[in-house]
């Protein structure tokens, strides 16, 4: 083994340890925020509107995003 796959192994093995320490001796309090903060963020989510979020148009040359196309990229007219 190289130093820095044994360096990485330790590192990580401490950084396990350490973490249920800190979740050995954290209040339950805290223990109930972290589980609420997810379950708020999904319940959030399940609400918005559906594409709410979404930065980008749903098709290319939407009136709602002028010039968000390439040129040649857009709609074809239908002469």
């Amino acid at each position: 083994m190289t130093g820095q796959a044994l360096l990485k192994i330790v590192y990580l093995l401490v950084r396990r340890i350490l973490g249920l320490v800190v979740l050995a001796f954290r209040k339950d309090l805290a223990k109930d925020a972290e589980l609420l903060v997810p379950r708020h963020e999904n319940a959030v989510l399940r609400a918005a509107p559906a594409g709410y979020g979404t930065s980008r148009p749903t098709e290319c040359g939407s009136p709602r995003w002028p010039g968000s196309c390439p040129a040649g990229a857009g709609p074809k007219s239908s002469r």
